[in-house]
């Protein structure tokens, strides 16, 4: 262990930190730290010398209790929220990243607003186009631009109209969401969420005249090469992670399309992401061996290109994903996930898989090729989201085209994956350390995945890096349901949502008391929207590893969610089944957090369960915010959450005579 700094030592604090500990709060030696010290900066910044960190962490084995940090010698002149307002405000979020002649184009997101970028090798240079850029098709949105020669082509996020964003005029106005854009020899198509079905539009961009192509429930992807044109669809009872199929049939513009074709998916597969490859054969990703894998459409049937025991898509909740691409030299990139990290691979002409080693371990579905190099949005547990040029033969040394300008720092500890056994079944979970950390039992946080029916990602994002910097050990769970472990995995949540995802994140809690890693009263459980289910569904557990369980925008009641939810969510939720959460049932405090403006769960199921749990008698706190949505993401919102969480977890250390680790 490092050395201590003088006056600075678990031993030399006074009164001692051997005292006894016995009795009210009042009673407890209270350890008073001027955080005005240039050595304490780690608090706010996670710059510390080690030895600060060493000492810190002898405190916090010490348990001593309470513990006042203080600024300048006054209690309260500065506060956690200067931390969690920094990150709500200054991260900036990237996104559908795409290339048209030789130049990267993304939607970027900051404090400044919303930004269509673009940038290329040759001038080096980001150049944005303020547009508030976005789409509601399907709930989710995506495909939300295209760049075409008469100019930019975006979703506005207020409308769901498409704008020509040059010259600055609405092209289309008709009901419903657009999203999907892609391009036609003069023109471009798109999807259109009517409410009841979609309709592929064929969309003149100086006139604005629109013309019906096809119709389905669900459509995704239109891709073109000459005359033939590609699509993905689904129908109304079902999820694209479960049944998607790809068509194909020739087209005209102007005329539309004739003699369609399916040529992969159905109940028993999912075929999602076609694209025309540069030899021109049509090319999917299907699960029709239990793993999402690259296929390519050629001489009547569908055959491998790249098979391996690992998902190379992510479920499409967003339209326009591109989890591969084409590189000059006839290779293909792809993501690969086998649980986490996500991983880049390279697929020669041989068909022959090569990994490419990279500092990312978290990769967004969306993957662009310029010229033999591979552009991504990666990230990892030390680096927020980064735009990064890759080239597969020196993929250590990415070129950084944009990254955050957060004031994050990551935390020195490294954060690490584990796997235990819960109810038989192997279990993925990744351990966050917090910042400073050296060693011994800390408070933790579960984690539990929004989706259900997503993963883990292995990534320093807002949330977690407020958790670590106040002294919390964080656990990310993938717990059965999630995806990147094949379709059977994926699958295994239908009918028992609320169980076994519960199980599994209270069994992750177990693993952490079993491994010394965290101690009895320290374990918290947070979940958000899917997740929430979760996370109040382990509320109820008996014998609960939890102290207190917090719930984000919540679903409480599943079939009846199931029924108001949008369409896109309908087919998942119905699948997945679950009993209303009852108050009568709950073992532990609960934290409700909810936004009234949220219309993928709207507030009234969270209203109703909190007057059950105070009519129980049970401890409930109800946290609202009137302009707050599904994903309480403003700086404004995203502050009040993160603190009020974390007093929560401080006030339940209290009562239980532990630690807390950040000021009163």
């Amino acid at each position: 262990m490092a050395a201590e700094p003088a006056g600075f030592t678990a031993d030399s604090i006074n009164p001692p930190v051997n005292a006894p500990t016995n009795g009210s709060d009042a009673d407890k030696p209270v350890v008073r730290i001027d955080c005005s010290d240039p050595g304490m900066d780690w608090l706010l910044g996670a710059k510390a010398e080690p030895q600060f960190r060493s000492a810190f962490w002898q405190l916090r084995s010490r348990r001593i209790t309470p513990l006042l940090l203080t600024y300048g010698g006054e209690v309260g002149d500065t506060d956690s929220s200067e931390i969690s307002g920094d990150i709500a405000s200054k991260v900036l979020a990237v996104d559908e990243l795409q290339t048209f002649d030789g130049r990267l184009y993304w939607i970027e997101s900051d404090r400044e607003g919303t930004s269509i970028a673009s940038w290329s090798p040759q001038d080096d240079i980001v150049t944005r186009h303020p547009f508030d850029v976005g789409s509601a098709a399907h709930s989710y949105g995506g495909g939300s631009f295209a760049v075409t020669s008469l100019g930019l082509m975006a979703v506005a996020s207020d409308t769901g109209q498409i704008w020509n964003v040059t010259s600055n005029t609405q092209v289309t106005d008709q009901p419903g969401q657009f999203g999907a854009l892609a391009l036609t020899e003069g023109g471009i198509l798109a999807v259109c969420d009517n409410g009841t079905n979609d309709e592929l539009l064929e969309i003149d961009p100086v006139s604005g005249a629109t013309r019906t192509i096809h119709q389905a429930p669900f459509l995704a992807s239109p891709v073109i090469n000459g005359t033939r044109i590609a699509w993905a669809q689904w129908p109304e009872d079902a999820a694209p992670w479960n049944h998607c199929e790809i068509w194909s049939a020739d087209y005209v513009p102007g005329e539309g399309l004739s003699s369609p074709v399916l040529l992969a998916g159905g109940p028993e597969e999912s075929a999602v992401e076609p694209k025309w490859g540069p030899d021109g054969d049509l090319h999917f990703l299907s699960d029709r061996t239990g793993w999402w894998n690259l296929y390519r459409w050629r001489s009547g049937k569908a055959e491998p290109v790249a098979p391996v025991e690992a998902d190379c898509a992510a479920a499409p909740w967003e339209l326009g994903y591109s989890s591969y691409a084409f590189l000059e030299t006839g290779r293909v990139a792809m993501v690969a996930r086998n649980g986490p990290p996500a991983r880049l691979l390279i697929s020669a002409p041989d068909a022959v898989l090569r990994e490419i080693p990279s500092p990312f371990t978290s990769i967004k579905p969306y993957l662009a090729a310029l010229g033999d190099r591979v552009a991504i949005i990666g990230s990892s547990p030390s680096s927020p989201a980064s735009i990064a040029l890759i080239d597969p033969e020196h993929s250590q040394d990415p070129v950084l085209v944009r990254s955050s300008e957060s004031q994050m720092q990551p935390s020195s500890a490294e954060s690490q994956i584990h796997t235990f056994e819960s109810e038989g079944n192997p279990i993925t979970l990744v351990w966050h350390p917090p910042s400073g950390y050296v060693q011994g039992p800390v408070p933790t946080i579960i984690r539990a995945h929004p989706g259900p029916t997503h993963h883990v990602e292995m990534r320093l994002d807002a949330d977690l890096w407020y958790y670590t910097e106040q002294g919390f050990a964080v656990i990310d769970v993938d717990y059965r349901g999630s995806t990147g472990y094949g379709r059977t995995f994926r699958h295994s949540l239908y009918g028992h949502w609320g169980g076994f995802d519960a199980v599994d994140c209270a069994n992750a809690a177990r693993w952490a008391l079993a491994t010394g890693r965290t101690t009895p009263g320290e374990v918290f459980l947070i979940g958000a929207s899917a997740g929430g289910f979760t996370a109040l569904n382990a509320a109820c557990l008996p014998d609960n590893p939890f102290a207190l369980a917090v719930a984000r925008s919540a679903i409480v009641n599943p079939a009846q969610w199931a029924e108001a939810t949008p369409r896109f969510h309908r087919p998942n939720a119905r699948a997945l089944g679950g009993e209303p959460v009852k108050a009568a049932r709950v073992t532990i405090p609960v934290l409700l957090i909810h936004g009234d403006d949220d219309k993928v769960v709207p507030v009234d199921d969270v209203l109703e369960l909190a007057d059950e749990l105070r009519d129980k008698g049970k401890q409930v706190e109800l946290l609202r915010f009137p302009d707050g949505g599904h994903y309480l993401s403003s700086a404004k919102v995203k502050t009040s959450v993160l603190e009020a969480e974390v007093d929560a977890f401080r006030a339940t250390l209290n009562r239980s005579g532990s630690t807390p680790t950040t000021k009163e």
